[in-house]
């Protein structure tokens, strides 16, 4: 079966628009509409909300609070999105990771007491554990959706060894560049 090459060219012509909007149209939608944002921590085995610093603050380093902070500061001026405390209230997350180059925990106690009859007890008297993460040595920053407060899809990301530096994070000035070009397409 042979077809006329006009009606060749003209299918071709047909589809090029169509693949080349495709391919442009790499934001996830949910990004270009959301407007509550969340903001937290990759502590390597799960997610942690900002609002919960207290609760992790041995977990988290120095650079990936002053990331979350630079970040909030940012989100605020630019005025696309309003960050929120409350996770659960949310559309997308923002989390953060610097990277580690590895990891170890060491415990020690103090045994059991020896009783009247110079057997142990059982009971130990004390612990103390002292331990560190393994994870990539890039710094991560992740955009989710957010599914009753906590990750869903994963709607972006980006990793880079140096990721954290300058204010904002350029991991995330990345990210607001990609969404800002997104947006400005007719």
């Amino acid at each position: 079966m042979r077809i006329p090459a006009s009606a060749l060219l003209l299918a071709l012509m047909a589809l090029s628009p169509a693949a080349e909007a495709a391919s442009k149209s790499t934001m996830p939608a949910l990004l270009e509409h959301a407007r509550y944002v969340a903001l937290g921590y990759d502590l390597g085995d799960g997610f942690v909300s900002a609002d919960r610093i207290a609760l992790v603050a041995a977990e988290t380093l120095p650079d990936e609070r002053r990331a979350i902070e630079a970040i909030r500061n940012d989100l605020e001026k630019w005025g696309r999105y309003i960050v929120t405390d409350h996770p659960q209230d949310a559309e997308i997350l923002i989390v953060v990771r610097v990277g580690r180059r590895g990891g170890f925990e060491i415990t020690s106690g103090r045994g059991s007491p020896i009783d009247s009859r110079g057997e142990g007890t059982g009971r130990v008297v004390s612990t103390r554990t002292i331990g560190g993460s393994l994870s990539s040595n890039d710094d991560r920053v992740d955009v989710y959706e957010a599914r009753g407060g906590r990750p869903g899809i994963r709607l972006w990301s980006g990793a880079v060894v140096g990721g954290m530096t300058g204010t904002p994070p350029r991991l995330y000035k990345s990210f607001r560049e990609e969404v800002e070009a997104a947006t400005k397409k007719p």
